[in-house]
């Protein structure tokens, strides 16, 4: 019995001294680390370059963001559309993905407003031609039913669930990029993204034709939010201070510069 005690003893002061460098590691990592949600299918905000870097304007800022703060910034790739979920289980500390500041999310999760201003218009994109006659969502509705084709939207997207309740018949995608495939092949009617990302790719694509439609106020886009679980105040007041910082310093505007208006 004496024997049994002792090796239980030993075993037990091993597991723990295991547990304690582990653990300490971990503890370490989360106190020094910002673990960043994104999904890299939306640039000029985030994609991956030639050597499979993640890129964009979202980068810089959550690695900005971090450094503030005296953390290092660690990006975790999601489904656009888990982003939240990720948020609520812990799995990262905030998301930044060009996420729209809707009153909905709001209902979700905290968000901090660091890009864009509000948007009161969505866009929808066509491969060379357009239809002259919309002008609303009956007429988005009432056309794309006639053409037998679905309108496409990035999942997750707010546009998503606002034309969800508007019975648009959808195809959800995983970004832009597939979202244009889609109409250049005839596979969706329209391609419904938000208004400056929108433009940018119809400025780079003469193919693309560009129809933009007034959004109903309740479902305006506030601009893009960084976002925080409800639960977490404590991080929501720090990441609200070093957002102000970084445009009190103006990096943001810098940041900005690279990424929208190509000065790089």
């Amino acid at each position: 019995m004496k024997k049994f005690i002792s090796f239980t003893f030993v075993a037990l002061v091993l597991v723990l001294a295991s547990c304690s460098k582990s653990c300490g590691r971990a503890q370490n990592s989360k106190n020094t680390v910002l673990r960043i949600g994104t999904n890299a299918n939306f640039p000029p905000f985030e994609s991956i370059d030639s050597t499979g870097k993640l890129v964009g304007l979202d980068m810089d800022v959550g690695r900005a963001l971090a450094k503030k703060m005296g953390l290092e910034a660690e990006f975790k790739e999601f489904d656009f559309d888990a982003l939240i979920l990720a948020l609520k289980q812990g799995q990262i500390d905030i998301a930044m993905s060009a996420l729209s500041i809707t009153r909905s999310r709001q209902k979700e999760i905290n968000m901090v407003p660091y890009q864009g201003q509000p948007l009161t218009e969505m866009a929808l994109l066509f491969w060379e031609s357009a239809p002259l006659e919309i002008k609303n969502i009956a007429d988005i509705k009432r056309l794309s039913d006639e053409s037998g084709l679905k309108v496409s939207v990035q999942a997750g997207h707010y546009l998503e669930g606002f034309l969800k309740d508007e019975a648009v018949n959808l195809k959800p995608l995983a970004g832009p990029p597939e979202q244009i495939l889609d109409i250049k092949y005839k596979k969706s009617w329209a391609a419904v993204l938000d208004i400056i990302n929108a433009k940018k790719f119809a400025a780079e694509h003469p193919q693309l034709k560009l129809v933009i439609v007034s959004l109903p106020e309740e479902k305006w886009d506030l601009g893009y939010g960084i976002g925080i679980a409800k639960n977490n105040s404590e991080l929501t007041q720090k990441i609200i201070k070093a957002v102000e910082e970084l445009r009190s310093d103006g990096i943001i505007t810098a940041i900005e510069k690279i990424w929208i208006e190509g000065e790089h």
